[in-house]
């Protein structure tokens, strides 16, 4: 150690050959390997939990079994659903509301509890201010629907409910699901 007002005190440890610092000047063998299986199922514990995070809070995957969403999606595609934009745009806070002001479906064979329904929807016409949304209900594999049916939504403002231009967010969303 220095003496007086000005001096530095010089570190006490040394450097090894691979330039890693040691208090004793020499590399514990096999610490390496240690090290690593030590930290090993630490950084599993933390992956886990990140992907759990992500697939709660973020976004989800999803399988496509059937192909009931076709020409849209395929059967065996994947999608990635957004969890956190719903926060961001809450249809309760929103300038612009969709009703539903026209629904009908026509049943061509009966569905039944607790039988799997495969339900397919695509956007059958966007206008200015409303879309129309064509659905078809089918029964687990099979190709001809048991139901069909249509809904359309007009846009509208929250406050007068005079209708206003479908939303260009929404828009976009709808432009992958025409057919």
């Amino acid at each position: 150690m220095a003496d007086g007002p000005d001096a530095v005190d010089e570190p006490t440890g040394s450097v090894t050959q691979d330039d890693t610092p040691s208090a004793t000047g020499t590399r514990a063998e096999g610490s390496g390997d240690d090290g690593f299986w030590r930290e090993l199922p630490v950084l599993v514990v933390i992956a886990l939990v990140i992907a759990i995070l992500i697939k709660t809070f973020l976004v989800q995957a999803f399988y496509i079994p059937s192909e009931s969403m076709e020409p849209t999606l395929q059967r065996g595609d994947r999608v990635l659903v957004c969890r956190i934009c719903n926060h961001f745009s809450d249809i309760h806070r929103g300038d612009v509301i969709g009703l539903c002001v026209d629904s009908q479906c026509t049943f061509k064979q009966p569905l039944e509890f607790p039988g799997t329904v495969d339900a397919g929807l695509r956007a059958g016409k966007v206008g200015n201010s409303s879309v129309r949304y064509d659905i078809g209900l089918f029964r687990e594999g099979a190709s001809e629907p048991a139901a069909t049916g249509r809904f359309v939504h007009v846009f509208v403002g929250r406050e007068d409910r005079r209708p206003v231009p479908v939303p260009d967010r929404i828009r976009e969303a709808l432009e992958g699901m025409t057919g």
